[in-house]
């Protein structure tokens, strides 16, 4: 994960043309009063720093930042660990009557990054035993819903079976799309200054890539195809 980013509430000031106000978030997120508001509280609450290298402004993450990201996104403290062989299941039966606590829980797994294996089956590498018993334990759903672990046997090759629960293939597509036209974009900055339009497109291609990291279930590497893009696609994304 990138710990410093460029000083947006800054660039905004000297550039507000280059932010899409079509997009209903845009122009929330970055009209100066809700932009500047955002800003201030993560200064003030430590979650950011302000830094200046070679004369421009920039944000690092702070060590708070990183553990709150952690707490509320289990899935980040997840990444780069080896798998140990065993998948967390997670079987629910949860009558259409109370379609509000299903939807509540598969939103729950898909945030914890499970895959589907079979309709009311989700599996994980990971282990978020303890955060699943909280969440069914908060949603009294203890009984309806069981989370068992088990080792990988009798399941075929572990990175065909985590290809086709997660749809890797189709991930893998997108972001060698988004490498493209990273590379593109870089081809246009040499040197000349890039145009206002381009300066849109960068933006897209950073707001493609968060949208890219929400569908990632950030998979052990023991499961990922050997050619996987997301690395470089993130090494990428930081020097653009």
């Amino acid at each position: 994960m990138a710990d410093e980013v460029i000083d947006f509430y800054q660039s905004y000031r000297k550039h507000p043309q280059v932010i899409d106000s079509n997009k209903p978030l845009s122009r929330w997120l970055y009209k100066p009063s809700g932009l500047r508001q955002s800003y201030y509280y993560l200064l003030r609450t430590g979650y950011i720093k302000k830094i200046v290298k070679k004369g421009k402004p920039y944000l690092r993450l702070t060590s708070k930042a990183n553990e709150k990201l952690k707490r509320d996104f289990p899935i980040f403290r997840m990444q780069k660990r080896k798998w140990d062989g065993k998948w967390r299941i997670v079987i629910f039966d949860i009558s259409e009557k109370s379609r509000l606590l299903r939807n509540a829980l598969r939103r729950k797994l898909k945030e914890l990054g499970f895959g589907m294996l079979q309709q009311s089956i989700y599996i994980s590498p990971y282990n978020f035993v303890i955060d699943m018993y909280e969440f069914l334990k908060t949603q009294k759903i203890l009984g309806k819903a069981f989370v068992l672990t088990a080792k990988h046997e009798l399941m075929g090759d572990p990175q065909k079976l985590a290809g086709l629960v997660w749809q890797l293939d189709k991930l893998q597509d997108e972001y060698g799309y988004l490498l493209h036209r990273i590379y593109k974009m870089q081809e246009k900055m040499i040197n000349r200054k890039i145009t206002k339009k381009e300066k849109k497109e960068m933006i897209q291609i950073k707001d493609d890539y968060l949208e890219l990291l929400r569908k990632d279930p950030c998979l052990p590497s023991e499961l990922l195809p050997h050619d996987w893009m997301a690395e470089d696609v993130r090494k990428s994304i930081l020097k653009l």
